[in-house]
């Protein structure tokens, strides 16, 4: 066959896969990880955020000590043990705070707190409970029932929290960024990043854990800052869509490639960097734990079947490799170290807890519920693709993770969010340039992320668990009146003639400065910084500032910028 008869022929279609899609009768959350507790009695919690209900076991001897039932979509997440034998979860679903007893499991108080809580701490010293909100505000609560008794607005996007002496411990989910506040009264102390690796920029800040008194650790990942290609994957990719080393654009393939984006882990003694790494393997990673000599375990809730979802990356290895890894049963989203060494992997689908030995050798399983959620949709938006990289990588929690990306031909292009609600917003992305969601499904996830083609009954499912991600309007506390206020100026000056309707967009693609682009929803714009196609807004003010300055046709004060942007806040 001659050279030219090689260059003519077609390059191979990607396998599709057809197995019929299973579909949960509700779909479930997407996944958070961190959702297990030692407590000081050695006994375990183990929160289950897709079945609505905390489970207390003990490990030795193995029993169940209690249940703690949830009404459907609750969302149980981050839980704290408190005083007297109490213990407190987050209800991320309902926006409460539930306080149960963990030997009956009975429910003693239940407090709503705010859209949508993130973290909880307690404060043994001062009997207090501290709750993060996505939306930007820390609550101090009394343990033992009674109402917040200080709410304080630090910045949008908060999740984890420690207390450290006086101090208090923030993490942000996008930034990666630790803030440490007072306990009590605004200010904010200090800050700190994981450093900037390589062509990376630290993001997604999956968990931060105490690991001593003087130590914290924080998963996170890295995102590339390199120019990424959307275009064919290039003649010497080496292999075909689907397959390891298969040339997808987003990269990745091999431990010791990484995609555009890879897992990293930081440590911070005394307040100042102690150690930092950036690793190969796939991604989401969503829980680390730390046993008492030092290894480090993660859970990689988006490990393809049949590859090592338990990891132990060691110092200076860049890949997860060289630390060596366990395969589980299920999939873990929690890990969690015994005193005595053993290590619990804490699995959502199916619903169980298992415990390794210090050799890691498989001793026990805890079947925690036989109720399946499987859904495949959201195992589609989870699972790594050969690329080392998930739906989940990108936009973790269903949200964006913050970041700007520089694509060839298009340049910088903001992460968008799948929470805002996408049911009737296509066409999809930036330029308007994706149709519908099968389109979006052939481009995005075989093309540009290496993986299987899906048939359209598989690309449906796909669709209805992410049109069902849609979480509720951020409602922050905000000033009435000069939201009242910004609501107006808001339609005064034509903001709504694009932004209209539930979603605040109407869909269509216009000129901005001369580029075509997707009107995008407001919905809970608040929570999703930075702002605008390309990301130059770091803050909601100055994205305000930036529309009113390419379209508003009337003079605008820097009051009627604030009322604005205080309006925006309660979308």
């Amino acid at each position: 066959m001659s050279l030219g008869a090689c260059q003519d022929e077609p390059t191979p279609a990607p396998p599709v896969d057809d197995r019929k899609p299973i579909l949960a009768e509700v779909p479930p959350p997407s996944i958070s990880g961190g959702t297990m507790v030692l407590l000081d009695d050695g006994r375990v919690l183990v929160a289950d955020a897709d079945r609505a209900r905390v489970h207390i076991v003990s490990i030795s001897p193995p029993r169940f000590e209690a249940d703690v039932l949830f009404e459907d979509g609750a969302e149980p997440g981050r839980s704290v043990e408190g005083s007297a034998g109490l213990a407190h979860v987050i209800l991320r679903g309902s926006g409460d705070l539930a306080t149960f007893d963990t030997t009956t499991g009975e429910v003693f108080d239940r407090r709503h707190l705010c859209t949508d809580p993130r973290g909880v701490a307690y404060d043994g010293a001062t009997a207090q409970l501290f709750v993060t909100c996505s939306d930007g505000n820390l609550l101090t609560l009394p343990e033992l029932g009674g109402d917040v008794t200080e709410r304080r607005f630090i910045e949008p996007d908060l999740r984890d929290i420690l207390v450290q002496g006086e101090s208090l411990l923030i993490s942000r989910l996008r930034s990666a960024e630790i803030i440490e506040v007072p306990k009590s009264d605004l200010g904010v102390i200090g800050r700190s990043t994981p450093p900037i690796a390589t062509n990376a920029l630290p993001t997604v800040a999956w968990r931060m854990i105490e690991v001593n008194d003087d130590e914290i650790a924080m998963l996170h990942q890295y995102s590339a800052t390199t120019e990424v290609a959307v275009t064919d994957p290039g003649e010497d990719s080496g292999g075909d869509f689907g397959e390891e080393g298969g040339g997808a654009p987003y990269g990745g393939g091999h431990f010791c490639e990484p995609a555009i984006v890879s897992p990293g882990i930081t440590t911070w003694a005394g307040g100042e960097v102690s150690s930092s790494r950036r690793m190969g393997g796939p991604t989401p990673v969503v829980d680390m734990a730390v046993s008492s000599d030092g290894t480090i375990a993660v859970a990689v809730a988006g490990a393809p079947e049949g590859q090592p979802d338990v990891r132990f990356p060691i110092e200076d290895d860049f890949c997860f490799e060289g630390g060596g890894g366990i395969t589980t049963p299920g999939q873990p989203v929690s890990v969690a170290y015994l005193p005595d060494g053993r290590l619990l992997v804490q699995s959502r689908e199916p619903s169980a807890l298992y415990v390794y030995g210090s050799t890691l050798q498989h001793e026990l399983t805890f079947e925690l519920s036989g109720e399946s959620r499987f859904d495949t949709g959201h195992d589609l938006y989870h699972r790594s693709t050969p690329s080392s990289i998930a739906c989940a990588s990108c936009h973790p929690e269903a949200t964006d993770d913050g970041h700007v990306w520089t694509f060839e031909d298009l340049g910088p292009r903001k992460t968008q969010s799948p929470e805002v609600g996408l049911e009737g917003s296509a066409p999809f992305h930036w330029g308007g340039d994706i149709d519908d969601f099968q389109h979006l499904t052939n481009e995005v996830y075989t093309h540009r992320m290496g993986g299987m083609g899906q048939s359209d009954a598989r690309a449906a499912a796909f669709q209805r668990w992410i049109f069902s991600a849609e979480r509720p309007p951020s409602g922050t506390e905000v000033d009435a009146d000069l939201s009242a206020e910004g609501e107006q100026l808001f339609n005064d000056f034509g903001c709504a003639s694009c932004h209209s309707g539930s979603r605040f967009t109407n869909n269509q693609t216009v000129l901005v400065r001369n580029e075509p682009l997707q009107v995008p929803s407001l919905r809970r714009v608040a929570l999703h910084p930075p702002f605008m196609h390309d990301g130059r807004s770091p803050d909601l003010r100055s994205a305000v500032f930036d529309m009113l300055d390419a379209t508003a046709t009337a003079p605008f004060t820097g009051s009627d910028i604030d009322a604005i942007t205080e309006y925006l806040r309660t979308l």
